[in-house]
């Protein structure tokens, strides 16, 4: 009785289509934040302060993509993808983000900054470790930095200095992002933050037009699925 269907797992899945939504990042949840709208920026003098973006996504529904330029050039910067707990009790709160670029001035009176990618090694390993140094650059505020995770979790890094982005040589992660939801999170001391943040994530979905009870049975896995007539298959078991 009901609907049945069958196909392979990829089948199911497909589904369900997702496409991106972009806009400002409106950081929600934050502390020790300075600034408005899609403006994230720190005046303490150590990492305390931090803020997470209300927008989202799931890794692996597509591609995830967060844009920003800086507050102060050479001022302690850091922006990045992380997913909860937000505080994850390490000493600083950089510690907490799973991939992120750390921008600093390369030394008393000089012009340039650093700039540098880091990603922690495993889900629950910290503190986080550099991917690459990329070293001192001359920056403006009018430059734009990028991360973006593919669909398969993996981050890259890039910097646009006017003439468009380019990829940060050797800032690819070495390890995919863990399976759940991530958001961009933001730090800085010393006045450091982004300003002008903006994403594009995939979390927009178009659920299937099936009746409550539908069965869905996965001809490569041999497993069964029902579906909630909304938006979640459960695994029969």
């Amino acid at each position: 009785a009901g609907n049945r269907l069958y196909g392979t797992d990829a089948e199911r899945l497909a589904l369900t289509t997702v496409t991106n939504s972009s806009g400002d990042i409106t950081w929600g949840t934050s502390s020790g934040r300075s600034g408005s709208g899609n403006d994230a920026y720190f005046s303490s003098g150590s990492w305390s302060g931090y803020a997470g973006s209300d927008e989202t996504f799931v890794k692996g529904d597509g591609t995830a993509t967060i844009e920003w330029s800086f507050k102060y050039v050479g001022n302690g910067n850091m922006l990045g993808f992380h997913k909860d707990p937000r505080d994850c009790g390490a000493t600083y709160v950089y510690d907490c983000i799973e991939f992120y670029m750390y921008t600093w001035r390369d030394g008393a009176g000089s012009t340039n900054t650093n700039i540098a990618c880091y990603q922690i090694d495993t889900s629950n390993g910290l503190p986080a470790v550099s991917i690459v140094n990329i070293g001192a650059l001359a920056v403006a505020t009018s430059d734009r930095m990028k991360l973006v995770m593919d669909s398969d979790g993996y981050v890259k890094f890039y910097l646009d200095q006017g003439s468009g982005y380019s990829e940060l040589s050797g800032s690819a992660s070495t390890r995919t992002a863990t399976a759940g939801t991530y958001y961009a999170y933001c730090t800085g001391k010393n006045g450091g933050g982004c300003v002008d943040a903006t994403y594009n994530f995939p979390n927009s979905y178009s659920y299937p037009n099936l009746p409550n009870g539908t069965i869905f049975e996965e001809s490569d896995t041999g497993k069964h699925y029902m579906f909630d007539g909304t938006d979640t298959w459960n695994e029969i078991t």
